[in-house]
């Protein structure tokens, strides 16, 4: 029979992670072992506990670490069955005890038993086409013009996803951008660009027309990188989540529940059961589509909380996992470059009902056409130099700033030998 040091070593062993226990005290480590996995349903441990792990160790949480890590490693129940609880109590606050408690009844609850039995498989995301390869620029092209910052999430293109880990996701969610929407609007919506509700996109295009009038320089609309949950906005994780929950079974009341936090959000969502849901959400039906995005990220703000994924509800991360682009997964918010294209000053908006292939969480396209992007994302303060000294000077940290960008529809930075000098001394540090 395994010890309880021998489990920690185990532990130690599987997960890198928990070199971040090397300066705890062991003895009382291995005081605290518990059985915790034992308590799980088969397969409900790993699918929970990696989560909390991460939790507890941003809580600095050694037990919480020890606690979900055991429930995180394949094959460890058995050893953990042989450590000693004997001493537990004595070494748990009421708050340990109190996260414990609640781990065990998670592992119990029937809705979440129903989807880790389901949740057992793979993620699928097909490729509706073979993408067409994406085009590397240097930053030597973009020399001489006057670059404007289009802040866009980071989720994938041209590709349908049709199971998230085994669970069914039935019809399909389709996937249209994120930074690959330019590219692919060459093929699909010649003259389009970018895809946007009507006062965003106007917003921007006049932005393009002041940068142009401005410098006299040819505008360029640069991709910056939301953060990873800026994707809550458009269609395709609220409809995952809303097609997940034909198949998962999560507590009545608990469902009754979330639609009560959801409405306090939108009041006019129609309810995670109606058979309208789905029309709301994507803005069809006789639903408008203005408005049609709020809802979803009430939806998905409130079903990504740990206490709905705890009662057999979808995981959102992964969702996120599945939609988000390759790419673009560990990069910093509003890390810049991946894509770009050429923006027209003074051009038309183009309406969703003359757009050949329209993007379904949008109603309106900005006119353009994709150059290509930089071979890896730079950060912002590295693409757009001055914009980011003029709001550093105003007390502003990354997120204000990055907020700021977002909204104000004025700034603008010039492209021009100092920036050039500047980006490539970066690329060059950085290896690129």
């Amino acid at each position: 029979m395994a010890s309880s040091q021998e489990l920690i070593d185990e532990l130690r062993r599987r997960a890198s992670i928990f070199t971040s226990l090397d300066n705890s005290d062991d003895s009382d480590l291995a005081d605290t072992g518990i059985d915790f996995a034992a308590g799980f349903a088969p397969g409900v441990g790993t699918a929970l506990a990696f989560r909390d792990f991460e939790r507890a160790r941003r809580d600095g949480d050694k037990l919480g670490m020890l606690l979900s890590g055991i429930g995180a490693t394949p094959g460890v129940g058995g050893i953990a069955r042989g450590v000693n609880m004997t001493r537990m109590a004595d070494k748990m606050t009421a708050a340990e005890k109190a996260w414990a408690t609640r781990m065990a009844k998670v592992a119990r609850n029937k809705g979440v038993q129903h989807r880790e039995a389901l949740r057992n498989g793979e993620t699928i995301v097909e490729e509706v086409t073979p993408p067409p390869a994406r085009v590397i620029i240097s930053p030597e092209e973009l020399y001489g013009k006057v670059g404007v910052q289009v802040q866009g999430d980071r989720s994938k293109a041209n590709s349908v996803v049709r199971a998230l880990r085994g669970i069914p996701v039935e019809g399909g969610v389709k996937l249209e951008g994120g930074p690959q929407y330019a590219q692919l609007a060459l093929e699909n919506n010649p003259g389009g660009a970018w895809a946007s509700m009507r006062g965003a996109a106007q917003g921007k295009q006049n932005q393009f027309n002041r940068a142009a009038e401005l410098t006299g320089r040819e505008p360029i609309g640069v991709y910056s990188a939301m953060s990873s949950d800026g994707v809550n906005f458009s269609t395709p994780v609220a409809e995952a989540m809303i097609k997940q929950l034909r198949v998962l079974k999560p507590n009545k009341n608990a469902v009754v529940t979330a639609d009560r936090e959801i409405k306090r959000l939108a009041p006019e969502f129609v309810g995670l059961q109606s058979q309208e849901a789905l029309d709301q959400l994507l803005g069809r039906g006789g639903f408008p589509m203005e408005g049609a995005g709020q809802v979803r990220k009430a939806l998905v703000d409130t079903l990504r909380k740990a206490e709905y994924e705890y009662q057999g509800f979808p995981v959102y991360d992964d969702i996120i996992d599945a939609v988000t682009e390759a790419d673009l997964k560990n990069v910093p918010l509003g890390a810049s470059g991946y894509t770009a294209f050429r923006a027209i000053p003074n051009a038309k908006l183009i309406e969703k009902g003359s757009v050949k292939t329209p993007h379904a969480s949008y109603d309106t396209v900005i006119p353009g056409e994709y150059i290509g992007g930089l071979q890896k994302s730079v950060p912002p303060e590295i693409m757009f130099p001055k914009i980011y000294e003029r709001q550093r000077a105003l007390g502003r940290n990354p997120f204000r700033i990055h907020r700021s960008l977002q909204t104000n529809n004025q700034d603008f930075e010039e492209f021009d030998q100092q920036w050039l000098d500047n980006i490539m001394s970066y690329l060059r540090k950085s290896g690129e």
